[in-house]
């Protein structure tokens, strides 16, 4: 009896110290966070542990300046970069119409005197003043006596203008001159007034013997036209 009962007790008390370690986890886990804790101040109580543990904590610096300040900063000069190309495109575009005005300026400057005479003959005014002195000068010249001189507006339909083809600006003006004198004076008036600067175009020559008694002089009656631009308005 006695030897079955010191059997059973080792073995009851060995089963119930191993249920106990079993439960014990949170004891465990204690054991493990007390021992890696000790273990890694014993690393960095060392020269190579500390080194060690430097170069991690810098690494990790790194990271985060590279995560948080860095890369916004590469972002943000990469669109500044962007908008310099840009500008400088438009800059160049700036300078290439810069020194087209430039040219044009040039060349106004040195065709002003040009200009100055085109304008005394086809500015925006009919320069009937200037017409009147001019023709009257023409026929003194060719030794004809001057009858009349009657300008009067044409409608530009009317008239037949080079191609056809006539700028919406182009006005024009019918000249009507009546002179006496031999038919070569008269003629040689004719040529003169279609070679002036003025561009005259002849329409019309109506030649006549006024006195029979005295054949060699001839009345002729020239109509011409001159050309000028109508003045630029707003409007227009």
């Amino acid at each position: 009896m006695e030897d079955n009962i010191n059997d059973t007790q080792p073995k009851a008390e060995l089963v119930l110290d191993l249920k106990d370690t079993g439960t014990d986890r949170q004891s465990f886990r204690k054991l493990d966070q007390s021992r890696i804790s000790k273990a890694y101040q014993q690393a960095l109580a060392t020269p190579q542990g500390k080194t060690i543990a430097t170069g991690l904590l810098t690494f990790m610096i790194i990271g985060l300046l590279l995560f948080f300040a860095i890369a916004p900063a590469l972002g943000s000069i990469n669109a500044q970069l962007q908008v310099n190309t840009e500008l400088l495109s438009l800059i160049k575009q700036m300078d290439n119409k810069l020194g087209v005005l430039l040219q044009l300026s040039s060349q106004q400057t040195k065709a002003t005197d040009s200009l100055k005479l085109f304008d005394s003959y086809f500015g925006p005014d009919k320069h009937q003043g200037e017409i009147y002195t001019e023709i009257t000068s023409i026929i003194d010249k060719n030794s004809l006596s001057f009858q009349s001189i009657d300008f009067v507006a044409k409608d530009v339909k009317a008239l037949k203008y080079a191609n056809g083809n006539i700028p919406p600006k182009v006005q024009f003006q019918t000249i009507s001159i009546k002179v006496r004198g031999t038919a070569s004076n008269i003629a040689s008036l004719i040529g003169q007034i279609e070679a002036s600067k003025r561009n005259y175009t002849v329409q019309q020559i109506s030649l006549s013997v006024p006195d029979k008694k005295d054949p060699a002089t001839i009345q002729g009656a020239i109509t011409f036209y001159s050309t000028y631009w109508a003045t630029i308005t707003a409007q227009s």
